[in-house]
């Protein structure tokens, strides 16, 4: 599922200590009523700059052991590296780098 910005309820937006150098992150909820980061490449959050998100699951769910989860900006699943937020975060970086790299004549 792609979140255009118009889509999110924006909770609080900027960098934070696991934000990744020149990205800034979002934290809100979709329209689909979860909550999550979405991070972008770029000093603001863009359509265009979407790198991903990371689910942030629900207290209840932390306790239990449920896992984070990220999506690229398409909305696809991406295994993650870690269980860590900010891993997490910088997995999607990479990921959005190589799709660029890819992507480039």
């Amino acid at each position: 599922m792609i979140f255009p910005l118009a889509d999110i309820t924006i909770h609080e937006q900027g960098i934070t200590q696991i934000t990744p150098p020149g990205h800034c992150l979002v934290t809100g909820t979709g329209p689909d009523g979860i909550l999550r980061f979405f991070l972008y490449d770029g000093p603001t959050p863009t359509d265009a700059g979407l790198c991903g998100s990371v689910v942030l699951p629900t207290p209840d769910q932390v306790i239990a052991g449920a896992p984070f989860t990220a999506h690229d900006p398409a909305g696809t699943r991406v295994s993650g590296k870690s269980q860590s937020p900010e891993l997490m975060l910088a997995h999607l970086t990479e990921l959005a780098a190589t799709a660029a790299a890819r992507d480039t004549p």
